[in-house]
């Protein structure tokens, strides 16, 4: 993992970035603005100042003994769809290596997923495909619930309308949701099913 992949991952606008799962980051900012980040999120230094905070300790290497997400600025990156950011150095072609990973994922409230399921139901709102039919009665109620405005859009804590902010989605529609930047929308999706099956 390096720090300007997951910069790239979570549209970062820096100059450098430094990635740290243990709260030391061995060489020093010398471009701004930069960002320190970490397996979670990130803090955004917009300028050599910034690194004067009381939690951070410059020497050689910056030190932040409690982790950067002890800091006032922290925005924490967590996503219902994994994004594995893998800095090319670290890809192998040998299958069962060990590959360390940045997962994005967004805390979400489970009522706010149960009352979308229960007013729009547990069908695909793009390709209405039922899980249960497809694959099995075992299946019955599994099925994605994906937010309309993107979390990371979004970048903090708010108050989520059940039926107007969420649609239930298959696995492989809120795939190609996410597939494109920005997200396609729910529509989008449904009229490239819709022009597939013709």
């Amino acid at each position: 993992m390096d720090g300007k992949a997951a910069a790239k991952a979570w549209k970062l606008e820096v100059k450098q970035a430094r990635y740290s799962e243990w709260g030391n980051w061995y060489s020093k900012i010398t471009e701004f603005p930069a960002a320190l980040v970490d397996k979670s999120g990130y803090i955004l230094l917009p300028n050599e100042t910034a690194l004067e905070h009381d939690g951070i300790h410059i020497t050689k290497q910056i030190n932040v003994p409690r982790g950067i997400s002890s800091l006032p600025s922290y925005i924490r990156m967590l996503a219902d769809i994994p994004e594995e950011v893998v800095s090319s150095a670290d890809r192998a072609f040998i299958e069962g290596s060990v590959e360390r990973v940045l997962v994005n994922r967004y805390e979400r409230d489970s009522r706010a997923r149960k009352k979308c399921i229960e007013h729009h139901g547990a069908v695909c709102a793009a390709c209405r495909t039922n899980m249960a039919t497809l694959y099995g009665e075992d299946l019955e109620g599994f099925i994605h619930v994906h937010h309309i405005v993107p979390l990371s859009d979004i970048a903090k804590e708010y108050r989520v309308d059940a039926v107007a902010d969420l649609r239930p989605l298959c696995p492989n529609c809120h795939a190609v949701v996410h597939r494109f930047n920005p997200p396609l929308s729910v529509e989008q999706v449904r009229q490239r099913v819709v022009r597939d099956r013709e």
